[in-house]
């Protein structure tokens, strides 16, 4: 009942001046996170720009954010086309460094997904992005959590010192 009431709500709520959206994109913490509508009725969505949301649906809203990332923006894009050609984040719009459509997952699958995942007894739960397989997730998972343990440079499967050992690693060698 509840969800069908958040689905309805989705669908009927109209957007005003000083509402505090939270904005999530999956693998994209910055520009995931909380934006209140000006009261011109605008949001500035890092790296997306500004979009008028009063007045949408909050559904509205999730599609004109979607077209106009017009793809994704992985942490290779970043790290390549921001980070090491020296350019600003906060100017540097989305479109501009993406490599592949908008992959995204709606907040209903991943709650149908989690729940399956729970009545199946699992505690810990790697939700699907549709972007990866799940074994290439995984993998990058450890790899990640080995950042941590061995001390490696964030994001470690794009530096040149550990690019060759995470292939070899994604690959199960």
């Amino acid at each position: 009942m509840l969800r069908r009431e958040a689905e309805q709500l989705g669908q009927t709520y109209v957007i005003g001046p000083e509402d505090v959206l939270h904005v999530s994109v999956i693998e994209q913490p910055g520009i995931s996170g909380a934006y209140t509508v000006r009261p011109d009725g605008v949001i500035s969505v890092r790296l997306v720009g500004n979009i008028k949301a009063a007045g949408l649906t909050t559904s509205q809203l999730q599609a004109v954010i979607a077209d106009r990332l017009e793809g994704i923006l992985s942490e290779r894009d970043y790290a390549r086309k921001v980070i090491l050609q020296g350019r600003a984040s906060k100017t540097t719009l989305v479109k501009e460094i993406m490599s592949s459509p908008v992959m995204f997952v709606t907040p209903e699958q991943t709650v149908d997904f989690m729940i399956e995942r729970i009545d199946a007894g699992d505690f810990y739960i790697l939700c699907p992005d549709n972007d990866v397989p799940r074994q290439l997730d995984e993998r990058r998972v450890l790899w990640a959590a080995g950042d941590i343990v061995e001390n490696r440079p964030a994001l470690s499967r794009w530096h040149p010192d550990h690019a060759d050992a995470f292939a070899a690693f994604v690959k199960g060698k």
